[in-house]
């Protein structure tokens, strides 16, 4: 049976968003501070570059999908770090039907569908700074302290 697939976006914009109300609770993830460090060391270094994911309920208010630990990092780079984030940012608003239909679009969109692979991870990061870059990323189910890429300055043989 053929299947029409449905486009959930209502639109693509701006939000405030020092106004959105979180879905989630605070605990809903399990987090460390350290985390949240490398998200803001990421924003700082590559900018807001993952919108904010939105639902517009029937009250107007923009309830936040997607974006929690990136609502922290914001708060934090503003009110801690003294960082000057812009009063809206990139968003884009989902159509749901009502509160349920909301939170099973939150758990559809933190979901996984694939796991990086490490060997693939070394051969994809060759060229870039990795020392670097594992201050901006975290990749679940894999250590970054673990992984020692190959220089890429080193002769690499491709093929056989």
């Amino acid at each position: 049976m053929q299947t029409t697939i449905k486009d959930r976006i209502k639109k693509y914009g701006s939000v405030a968003w020092r106004d959105v109300k979180p879905l989630q609770s605070e605990e809903f993830k399990k987090y460390k501070k350290e985390q949240i460090q490398k998200l803001k060391n990421s924003i700082k270094k590559n900018g807001f570059a993952t919108p904010l994911f939105i639902w517009q309920n029937p009250k107007n208010e923009m309830i936040l999908l997607d974006g929690f630990h990136r609502i922290i990092a914001l708060k934090e780079l503003e009110d801690i770090d003294g960082d000057v984030i812009p009063s809206k940012l990139p968003a884009i608003y989902i159509d749901c039907k009502n509160h349920k239909d909301a939170k099973k679009m939150l758990l559809l969109l933190n979901s996984h569908y694939a796991t990086i692979r490490q060997d693939e991870l070394l051969d994809f990061i060759t060229d870039l700074d990795f020392e670097d870059l594992k201050a901006e990323i975290d990749i679940p189910g894999l250590d970054l302290d673990d992984i020692t890429p190959e220089d890429p300055n080193d002769d690499i043989s491709v093929g056989a």
